[in-house]
């Protein structure tokens, strides 16, 4: 899509929308950069949680994102293999960060597939189709939250 078509279905004029953005990875990275920086910093603050519940806040956060910043994950998740810009450090640093979980539990022998890697891919391209799948539902938290769970830790309660 061009910056153009964007002006036309934003109905701005162009001109307006070239003064605060001079191509489309400037407009991606404004949309984009607060939802991966919230999402960012809310998942450092599990780093001394528990593995499952690093998981289930790993979970909140996206839920939390979803409400906040719905569009920006949309994008983001479209982008996932080819992140614009200066996009590239922080979208990595996030990967990361949900990646850390996984990894925590993986050593908790909590994680179903074993391999926190293929747990993190998982993740990154399923949790906003899934988000956008129960967008709607009246208990769409819930049905995302057991449906990630279900698919990332084995229950060993």
């Amino acid at each position: 899509m061009r910056l153009d078509q964007v002006a036309d279905e934003a109905d701005l004029a162009r001109n307006t929308l070239y003064s605060h953005f001079g191509t489309k990875d400037d407009l991606v990275e404004a949309i984009v950069r607060p939802a991966l920086e919230q999402g960012l910093q809310d998942l450092r603050k599990l780093a001394r949680a528990r593995p499952r519940e690093r998981i289930d806040g790993t979970l909140a956060v996206y839920w939390r994102l979803w409400q906040k910043h719905g569009e920006a994950l949309r994008i983001a998740y479209r982008l996932q293999g080819f992140p614009a810009g200066p996009l590239v450090e922080l979208h990595g640093a996030f990967a990361q960060a949900v990646l850390a979980a996984l990894k925590s539990a993986a050593r908790a022998g909590i994680l179903r597939v074993r391999d926190p890697a293929i747990a993190a891919r998982l993740v990154m391209r399923v949790a906003i189709p899934l988000l956008e799948l129960y967008t709607g539902y009246d208990d769409a938290e819930r049905l995302f939250v057991e449906s990630m769970r279900g698919l990332l830790v084995v229950d060993v309660r």
